[in-house]
């Protein structure tokens, strides 16, 4: 056929077969990080596991606490820098807990400490809870405010 019309398709072959390529690509970019996945998965820029969630003990005002624990991964800077992390009950947002006394288990500068890429660290963080309910257990990357991607998991209290 090229040689009766003196056109090629082959042009048109190389273009469809690039726009797939694009496609396949963008996809593949786009569902990297997307979606709510179950106490372990893959942010923007680290990857995160919510290891556990344990009654601890008071904070300064004598209210009751939970400490989680988080695992990540980096591929780019500190865990306060990258993660978004939220505890909630009963549907609202719990405070983060200040201690008189560090509990068992608590590392108070482990939020801020910076790991090189491809190293592997523990962030606790304390929250003020409102009553012996499950609490539920999001990350999300710190600037995206659509929540596109998220790792949530529930623990008993």
């Amino acid at each position: 056929l090229d040689d009766i019309t003196g056109t090629s398709t082959s042009q048109s072959s190389s273009a469809d077969a690039d726009k797939d390529a694009k496609t396949d690509d963008s996809t593949k970019t786009d569902t990297k990080a997307k979606g709510e996945q179950d106490m372990e998965g893959d942010l923007t820029d680290m990857h995160v596991k919510i290891v556990s969630a344990v009654r601890s003990g008071n904070d300064y005002n004598n209210q009751p606490t939970v400490l989680v624990t988080y695992e990540w991964t980096d591929k780019n800077n500190s865990f306060a820098v990258l993660a978004n992390p939220k505890v909630f009950q009963n549907g609202q947002e719990l405070d983060t807990a200040m201690y008189l006394d560090n509990p068992e288990g608590y590392d108070s500068g482990s939020y801020l400490s910076e790991l090189q890429p491809g190293a592997t660290g523990t962030v606790t963080l304390g929250y003020v809870l409102k009553d012996d309910s499950e609490i539920t257990v999001d990350v999300t990357n710190l600037l995206d405010f659509s929540d596109t991607a998220k790792v949530t998991y529930k623990f008993a209290i």
